[in-house]
């Protein structure tokens, strides 16, 4: 339970921060975007370095799927910081994270992952706070 709080928590934080730098300090989300890239890319690559052979082996096994989720998932954030420029925060926030539902799903169907049962449990638990959220 603690945990999940603190992942809400900071859902929460973030998000909010985000809808702060696009709906009042009014920044570009494509700009935004990449300063944000920026910041990661510096605090990231020391670890990254330590576990090259480690990526160079899954850049071998996943190289396709590797460069979908790197081209989509930032589309994806992308056009999140566009509706929250004109759209409530409240709206967009709850619709961001249906992605989780998105991909336990996905998990279960691709990746043949088990304990389908508890997976759609959590699937509603997720849904229904977004509607929750969003009414």
């Amino acid at each position: 339970m603690l945990w999940g709080a603190a992942v809400g928590a900071c859902i929460a934080g973030y998000s909010l921060w985000d809808d702060h730098s696009m709906a009042t300090l009014d920044l570009p989300p494509v700009l935004y975007f990449a300063l944000t890239s920026v910041v990661l890319v510096l605090t990231l690559t020391p670890k990254a370095w330590r576990q090259r052979q480690d990526m160079v082996r899954s850049w071998a096994v996943d190289r396709n799927r590797i460069v979908a989720v790197g081209l989509l998932s930032p589309l994806a954030y992308i056009l999140v910081l566009f509706a929250m420029q004109s759209t409530p925060v409240a709206l967009v926030a709850p619709l961001r994270e249906s992605s989780i539902v998105v991909g336990s799903l996905l998990a279960w169907w691709i990746y043949k992952e088990n304990r389908l049962v508890p997976r759609l449990i959590g699937c509603a638990a997720v849904l229904t706070g977004i509607a929750l959220i969003s009414a």
